[in-house]
C-alpha cells in the first residue's frame, strides 16, 4: 500500500499515457483494479 498526496497513484495508473509505463513494470497488470481509499480514522 502506498501513502501519499491525494490522487497521484490513482492518476498515473489511470492514466492511458501512464498505465503501460506501469504496467511493464510488472507491478501491475491490465486486469488490476486500481481504488481510492482515504483514511479517516485518527487512531488508525
Amino acid at each position: 500500500m502506498f501513502e501519499g498526496p491525494e490522487n497521484v497513484l490513482y492518476d498515473i495508473f489511470t492514466n492511458p499515457e501512464t498505465k503501460p509505463i506501469v504496467e511493464a513494470s510488472g507491478h501491475i497488470y491490465e486486469p488490476t483494479t486500481i481504488t481510492r481509499w482515504i483514511n479517516t480514522c485518527p487512531k488508525c
